[in-house]
């Protein structure tokens, strides 16, 4: 087993209810003394730019959160907020603000020692020192389990996902923190009644 744990701070008007960063920091590495470093993923993911979180914002922070989870992870996995999806790296152009953030990243993470890939991204940032990354990833699972695996892509998934074939327990339009980027909860309203219908001690998510 592995666990990915996202750690980004954003402004409340963002994300409302995450907790606070510190605190955030604080069980990743407790988690990661207790399993191991190899165990435990950072995930600084969707990365939104906006107004309020300009590409300063984003340096300032990711610069903040390698310092204190450097020697707790080795891998950091980004995405990026669905409008900027299908941007791609301009080769033969002036390098964009946005495509400057990214070779930082990749620059940074390098530094720090950590694996620094991408998540169902359709451009290629290996130049950057970014690969393309699996959630479901075999080649960690066997690696951890230290299993010989063959296992296909889920066919499921999106076509730029690289995940395996897995069993997904979540359940769409449960959670309340309200993320403004959220995918997952669709409805406020929707996501209150499944809510209520949630049993702790059930071994199902909603009854």
């Amino acid at each position: 087993y592995y666990f990915q744990q996202t750690i980004i701070g954003y402004p409340r008007s963002i994300d409302p209810k995450n907790p606070p960063v510190k605190t955030a920091v604080k069980a990743f590495r407790e988690l990661s003394k207790l399993i191991g470093r190899e165990k435990v993923i950072w995930r600084y993911d969707p990365i939104l730019l906006s107004d309020e979180t300009p590409i300063k914002w984003h340096i300032e922070r990711i610069s903040f959160l390698i310092e204190r989870l450097k020697d707790y992870t080795n891998r950091l996995i980004i995405s990026f907020v669905d409008p900027y999806r299908k941007m791609t790296i301009r080769m033969d152009r002036e390098i964009s603000a946005y495509d400057r953030l990214i070779k930082w990243i990749g620059k940074r993470a390098g530094e720090a020692g950590i694996e620094a890939q991408s998540c169902a991204e359709e451009a290629d940032l290996k130049k950057y020192g970014i690969t393309h990354g699996k959630c479901i990833d075999d080649g960690l699972i066997a690696k951890i389990t230290d299993l010989k695996l063959i296992l296909k892509k889920d066919p499921r998934q999106r076509k730029l996902c690289g995940c395996v074939v897995s069993k997904d327990i979540g359940v769409n339009n449960t959670c309340l923190f309200g993320c403004k980027y959220c995918y997952a909860t669709g409805n406020i309203t929707t996501a209150k009644k499944n809510f209520s219908r949630h049993n702790i001690k059930s071994p199902s998510l909603m009854e």
